[in-house]
């Protein structure tokens, strides 16, 4: 087994995991008084680490391209706008 296969692997059952353990995690939040900001901003918090995590460990560029960091900064943009209305 080579290692970019195994590497799939780990993205796969780490993803399945997250993806599982996610309604369990927000059933947690709100029974400790946390509201569905917190949720949306510790999941986009745990996305970003884990994609800069991965692009580290792989010694991949993060962004290929001057468009592709242009981009990820618009998409930012909005996700930033849309979890600011949600504590509004």
């Amino acid at each position: 087994m080579t290692r970019q296969h195994r590497l799939g692997i780990l993205v796969a059952v780490a993803t399945a995991f997250a993806y599982g353990a996610y309604p369990a995690a927000v059933r947690g939040v709100y029974a400790h008084g946390g509201n569905a900001g917190f949720a949306v901003l510790a999941s986009t918090i745990a996305r970003t680490l884990g994609v800069v995590l991965f692009c580290l460990f792989t010694k991949k560029a993060l962004f290929t391209s001057r468009y592709d960091t242009k981009i990820a900064v618009i998409g930012g943009f909005f996700q930033a706008m849309t979890v600011i209305c949600i504590f509004m």
